[in-house]
């Protein structure tokens, strides 16, 4: 089947440095509260947004929900304040975009980071091509669930066959395989020793998309 549509992550992906914000967010917020995150706990925390993994991380200290909301709100307030001086487009991102708005390519975003934060993303480009962006307000149920898939798909209102997803997490790879689409993996310094496995295609640029999108 021939791909029509192509979804990307936003972290990781389109904006390559965010997950090194997350990150950065993460160990503050964590530290601040007398909780410091070892190694694999922060390895573990791409591709999944504060509400899954600062929930996660405080239960494994036995620390009770009631503290979720307060961590959440610290994280994210961290995350803010690094944002605007550490966010930059994917190299090569405004050629692929063109390309594959030239092709009649639909363009989507399907995040599990909030709308305002992909919104401010949304203001680096003079016009920006994605017909449809999908963030974590608009589900229930986070990746690796493929909820966020499906409404992205949906709105489009293009077939999963047709579709390509742009991941570079494994909870990412296995949201966007069970919404049914092909999956492009893009690993990156902290997934690079995830399971790609489940991948249509492993990439080490965006520019690579476009040759994918020509077989």
């Amino acid at each position: 089947m021939p791909i029509t549509g192509v979804v990307f992550d936003l972290d990781g992906v389109l904006l390559p440095e965010s997950e090194v914000i997350n990150i950065a967010a993460a160990k503050q917020a964590f530290q601040d509260a007398g909780y410091p995150l070892n190694e694999a706990e922060i390895t573990s925390i791409p591709g999944q947004g504060s509400q899954t993994y600062v929930s996660r991380l405080l239960r494994v200290r036995g620390i009770s929900s009631e503290r979720d909301a307060e961590l959440i709100a610290v994280n994210r307030g961290n995350y803010d304040k690094l944002w605007p001086k550490m966010a930059v487009l994917a190299p090569h991102l405004d050629d692929v975009l063109r390309v594959l708005e030239e092709r009649s390519i639909a363009l989507a975003v399907a995040t599990t980071n909030r709308r305002f934060v992909v919104e401010r993303f949304l203001t680096l480009f003079a016009h920006h091509p994605f017909r449809v962006v999908v963030a974590s307000d608009d589900v229930v149920r986070h990746k690796p669930d493929p909820e966020v898939y499906r409404i992205a798909g949906e709105r489009l209102g293009i077939s999963a066959d047709n579709l390509l997803a742009v991941e570079d997490t494994f909870v990412g790879i296995q949201s966007a395989k069970a919404a049914e689409m092909r999956c492009a993996a893009i690993p990156n310094t902290f997934t690079k020793h995830q399971d790609f496995s489940q991948a249509d295609y492993r990439i080490g640029k965006l520019i690579e998309l476009i040759e994918i999108i020509n077989t």
